[in-house]
């Protein structure tokens, strides 16, 4: 098998195993919140500040 095909596979496999995160990922509302939490300090975040 040559490394593209293997390389391809391996991300399938990354991406089956990943499909419950994209599935709860899916609702754009939880990828803006996702986002802001990301964006933030580290020290975290207020409610309010994300809506």
């Amino acid at each position: 098998m040559d490394k593209c095909k293997q390389r391809m596979f391996k991300l399938a496999e990354r991406f089956k195993s990943s499909r419950s995160a994209f599935i709860a990922l899916g609702d754009e509302t939880r990828q803006l919140i996702i986002i802001a939490l990301l964006e933030s300090d580290h020290n975290g975040i207020r409610v309010g500040e994300i809506t």
